[in-house]
Parts: structure tokens; sequence; C-alpha cells
């Protein structure tokens, strides 16, 4: 993969390089995904104006293996930004919650704890798929995948995630006491989707890993979590302490 990163041709649309940016499709010339590179410049391109959300998301329903994997190898210019796409995916999220007053907890005594932690949801989600990308550079490291690639990927992964999320809701906004586990149930669904097209795995080790990875999630979630609001506490940051049970 190193190798066609060094391509002197572009490697989205395949014309000769003779800068730093293609003349043919305008895509900056692919620099291998590192952490230094992954955060650079992060705010502005979080702000840019960006058509392209709407591809992206396309192939997050349809290939959300595919789009990961053509970012990683330098193929970037149609796709949105993975930070700046879970970004207003996450806020979308969260609206979609509010607005339509779903609970994400298991519980309906939870309700109110939920949309504390829900209120955080957008500074957290970031935390929360750091140790999710090391896990996931473990499962599959025979893939060669360094932590910043996989963290781009769980970044695609989790807006595809936090969209089926959004439509759950709409979807049972009456019924919503099914919303937390029929999230979880479909979310595994498209996790097992997504690592199938990426890796293509026999059906056992597909089930496994897909498992694995996905318990992974929701352990790093807690750990984060845990972490956080016992800061909270010790700083007595009031926003947070609610979300801690008294």
């Amino acid at each position: 993969m190193k190798e066609t990163l060094n391509s002197t041709n572009c490697l989205n649309c395949g014309a000769e390089l003779t800068g730093p940016i293609c003349a043919q499709c305008g895509q900056k010339k692919a620099l291998p995904i590192s952490v230094k590179q992954l955060f650079k410049n992060f705010w502005t391109q979080l702000l840019e104006l960006d058509f392209r959300v709407f591809h992206t998301i396309k192939m997050l329903a349809i290939s959300p293996g595919l789009l990961p994997k053509n970012y990683i190898e330098g193929r970037r210019q149609p796709y949105t930004n993975p930070f700046k796409l879970l970004f207003f995916v996450s806020t979308f999220y969260f609206l979609v919650l509010t607005f339509f007053d779903v609970s994400a907890s298991f519980s309906p005594e939870d309700k109110e704890t939920s949309k504390a932690v829900g209120a955080f949801l957008n500074y957290l989600i970031y935390l929360f798929l750091a140790p999710t990308a090391l896990f996931l550079s473990w499962i599959f490291k025979s893939e060669k995948y360094n932590w910043s690639e996989c963290y781009v990927t769980v970044c695609y992964w989790w807006s595809g995630y936090l969209l089926i999320g959004s439509i759950l809701a709409i979807a049972l906004q009456f019924y919503d006491q099914y919303f937390a586990m029929t999230r979880v149930v479909v979310g595994l669904l498209y996790i097992l989707f997504a690592i199938n097209q990426m890796f293509s795995l026999n059906i056992i080790a597909l089930i496994l890993k897909t498992l694995v990875f996905y318990i992974s999630y929701y352990l790093s979630t807690f750990l984060v979590m845990g972490i956080v609001i016992t800061l909270a506490y010790l700083i007595q940051f009031k926003p947070l302490m609610i979300a801690m049970p008294k």
C-alpha cells in the first residue's frame, strides 16, 4: 500500500501528477495516514462547505467496507473527511433524539441520565473511538493497518452507525422502549456487513471477529465515560456529574 501512495499518478483519477495537487480532479497528493497528518488542519476541514457528504453517505449505506479502504489507499477526493462527517452526523443524531424525545438507554428510569450523557456525545465520540481503533488494528493485525488508518475506518463506520440510529429513532419514536436494543442489533449487523466488505473473511471468523470488535467499542465507551465522569466529580464539573448515579 505504501508503494501505491508513492505513485507519481493521482490515486483518485490516475492522471500524472505535476505538482502537489492533481490538475485533472483537484485531489491533493495522497500521503500515508499518520497521527500528525490525521489531525492537521482539522478545524479548517471541519468548517469547509462540503457537498461530497451525500456521496459519502451513499457509500456508507452500500459499501461501508470499501469507503475507508479507498480513503486509506489514497482515493480521497470523492469523500467527506471522516472527522467532519462524524461531527455532523453525531450532531444530527443528538438533535433527532432530542426532538423526538427518544431515550438511548435500556430502561425508562435512565432517560434523564441518557439525555445528560447524550449532550456530550459530540465531544466524547472521538475519545470512544480512539481505543476502539486500537482494538480494530489488533483484531485484524494481519492486514497491517496502523492505528491512524483504523481510526479513519471506525470514524466512517460510526458515522453510518449513528445515521442508522437516527433513522431508527424516527421510526420508533412512539415505541422508544425498543430503540436501544434495536439500535444495538441493527448496528451489529451493519458493522458485520462493513467488516465483511473490507476484510473478506470466512463466515466463522467474520462472526467471531465482529462480535469481539463490537464488544470492544462498548468496553471503550464505558472506560472513557468512567474516566471522564470521575474527572468531572474531581473538578466538580456539574453538567457531567448528573450523568452519574447519586
